[in-house]
């Protein structure tokens, strides 16, 4: 986790973070993140209900962990880098409906019309997110 937040610090002071390579960079960062030290961020979660516990925040960003119980979901409500740890996790899109937490992406959906779930009932999912800047008011999209 510290080698992922020094990658991110090292993105977000050193570039432009409103263009495409900054995506791009940021998406790799959380790609190539594969330890386990996420594990004692994890929060005791019950059915249909999600739990967040804050990793790192400063000024510029959040990194956050997500406990997604059974039957959970949420709106998108900010722009979010995310990456699924463990569990099943899906994407509901009314236009196209996907399974593609299988790896990281970035989700900007304002009109609210994009639904992050766990559809498995009594079995707790993580995800990785990933928020900028790092102080922010949440903004909820109910579509």
């Amino acid at each position: 986790m510290n080698r992922l937040i020094k990658n991110i610090n090292k993105i977000l002071y050193t570039g432009n973070h409103s263009n495409v390579n900054f995506k791009k960079h940021v998406l790799t960062s959380l790609n190539e993140y594969n330890g386990t030290d996420w594990h004692q961020y994890k929060l005791e979660t019950d059915v249909n209900n999600y739990e967040k516990n804050i990793i790192f925040r400063n000024r510029k960003y959040s990194l956050e962990l997500l406990s997604w119980g059974g039957d959970s979901y949420m709106p998108i409500y900010d722009p979010v880098f995310m990456k699924k740890l463990q569990g099943n996790l899906d994407i509901y899109n009314p236009n196209t409906y996907n399974n593609q937490l299988d790896s990281i992406f970035y989700i900007n959906d304002t009109s609210g019309n994009i639904q992050v779930f766990n559809d498995t009932a009594y079995k707790t999912s993580y995800s990785l997110h990933l928020y900028f800047p790092g102080f922010y008011e949440t903004k909820f999209y109910w579509g």
